[in-house]
Parts: C-alpha cells; structure tokens; sequence
C-alpha cells in the first residue's frame, strides 16, 4: 500500500526562513518531505501477529470436484473391495469331499477277479501287446495297491487298450 501526501507550503510565518518539513505519517520515523513537494509515503511493513498468523494456517480447504470424488470415492471403492473379497472367503465352501470309490476315468475298465486270477493274467488280458511288467504297475497304481495279491470278487480299473 503506498499513500500520497502534500505538504503546503506555510504562508505567513513571523519568518522567511525556511521551516521544517513536519513528519508524515507512513513514512519511517526519521523521514521529513520537503514543504511544498508531493511525497510518496513508504509503508512501513509490520510483522503478522501471532493470532494473524494462526488464521492464516487455519484457511478453510476447498476441494474441487476431482479432489472429493478421490477423497472419498477411493475409500468407498476399497471398502467395497473389501467386503466383495470377505463374502467370498465365508460364503465358498472350504470343505473338500473325497470318494473311495473307484472311478473310471478316460483309457480305463473294470475289471472283475474270477477264482485263481493273478494280478499277472489280468494284466496279460487287458493289454497284450505291451509289456506285462508295465501293464501290472499301471494297474497297481490306479487302484493304490499295498501288494500285488488280490482277492476273489474284487474289483480293479485296468487300462484299455
């Protein structure tokens, strides 16, 4: 801020001698105009006070359309994230069921054993034109034998042919 001052020139003093400027205001102390010249006043800058400054820290925030929708569309989209993954976890099931049941999966047969078979005849019968040793830990294999002794009426998945 600057202000402008005139100082008249005083008329009708007692004296003709020149007088002494008087101090104007805005200017620092010290500083006297010259009479009858128009002066610029310097502002003297004075420091903020303490409660100043602290309403000049608490100026209220004004966020624009692009900074509300992050301040609070990102915190929504993480909540929902968050439930969407915690639905998931309880509502899937987390029990795996298992069978003993022999399945019949792609390549393979059932087989019946007949009185007097051996693990070896059946073997030979499912597939004769590979080798034999092979054809039986194949079969041990499938049906997660302890040994190679079978039993009358038991039932075993071989490979097809």
């Amino acid at each position: 801020m600057s202000a402008i001052s005139f100082v008249p020139r005083l008329r009708g003093s007692s004296s003709d001698r020149p007088t002494r400027a008087p101090l104007l205001r805005g200017l620092r102390s010290g500083c006297r105009a010259f009479t009858g010249e128009v002066v610029a006043a310097v502002p003297v800058l004075r420091r903020r006070s303490d409660r100043q400054e602290r309403a000049a820290w608490r100026a209220p925030v004004h966020l624009t359309r692009r900074g509300r929708l992050l301040f609070i569309g990102l915190p929504v989209m993480v909540a929902t994230a968050a439930v969407a993954v915690a639905l998931v976890i309880l509502i899937a099931p987390a029990t795996v069921t298992a069978s003993t049941d022999p399945v019949e999966g792609p390549g393979t047969e059932i087989v019946t054993v007949g009185s007097g078979d051996t693990l070896w005849e059946i073997a030979l019968a499912a597939d004769s034109e590979r080798d034999t040793r092979i054809v039986v830990s194949d079969i041990v294999e499938l049906n997660d034998l302890e040994t190679q002794a079978v039993t009358t009426g038991q039932q075993l998945l071989v490979p097809a042919r």
